[in-house]
């Protein structure tokens, strides 16, 4: 959604709702929600750290074999965060697939620094993991976090 520097577009002269890139509609806004979600109590998955040192080195010692196709020699925050999800979708099947003795998934998720801030924690959630809703909220022009986000992306909100 975010607009190359060089591109310039007009949105013509007809009726028709167009939005140029960067633009973000209401109806984007509207049709989602925010949420806060905690673990079930029965929960007792792990979340795998890619942000910490050790374990993307225990990770790539672990996977060099894996790894080296996908051109990584060593698994640096960069390799994780990248745009080209390769080798991010590539840790996250290998980590879904892992069990423990009895057969049970190991892990619950992955946690990771968010590209664009890396004081930002991101967590990639698997779909078996438990958790509950503890409040939702809609999405609306006041929200500090939301007004913050289209400022630094550049995208103009409705």
């Amino acid at each position: 959604m975010r607009p190359s520097k060089g591109i310039v577009l007009d949105g013509g002269s007809d009726d028709a709702v167009f939005l140029l890139p960067g633009q973000v509609s209401a109806q984007w806004r509207e049709d989602r929600s925010l949420f806060t979600l905690c673990p079930a109590a029965d929960v007792d998955q792990v979340f795998v750290d890619l942000a910490d040192l050790e374990t993307r080195t225990w990770l790539a010692e672990l996977l060099r074999e894996q790894l080296a196709p996908l051109g990584v020699k060593y698994l640096d925050v960069p390799e994780v965060t990248n745009t080209d999800r390769s080798v991010t979708r590539f840790l996250a099947k290998t980590l879904y697939s892992v069990t423990d003795d009895d057969g049970n998934p190991r892990f619950g998720g992955i946690r990771y620094a968010s590209r664009y801030d890396a004081c930002v924690d991101c967590w990639a959630v698997f779909d078996r993991f438990s958790v509950t809703i503890e409040s939702t909220t809609r999405i609306d022009l006041a929200d500090q976090t939301f007004v913050t986000a289209a400022k630094e992306l550049g995208l103009t909100v409705f």
